[in-house]
């Protein structure tokens, strides 16, 4: 929640927490097994989770490994974040 407060005080201010389904649609279309993998950064291992907005229980929410798989973990766990404004996707 931080680090959104401190994106928001910038330009603009409608940074939020993706979604599960936008982080996976992040991940599938510009993350490291794509072609667009050199500007994402995402960090690709066990160790490194990033979190969603969606919330699993009261004291989980799903997070992504983007090694494995997505699963729900506690509130309290620490791992990274990759704010979004919008996308679009255009389909063909």
């Amino acid at each position: 929640e931080n680090q959104l407060s401190e994106i928001n005080s910038n330009d603009y201010n409608n940074w939020y927490l993706p979604s599960l389904n936008e982080l996976e649609l992040i991940y599938n279309n510009i993350g490291p097994t794509t072609s667009y993998s050199d500007i994402t950064n995402f960090e690709v291992s066990w160790y490194s989770a990033y979190w969603s907005s969606t919330e699993s229980t009261n004291n989980t929410a799903w997070g992504c490994s983007f090694y494995g798989s997505c699963y729900p973990y506690y509130k309290s766990g620490s791992f990274k974040v990759r704010p979004i404004r919008s996308f679009n996707i255009n389909l063909p």
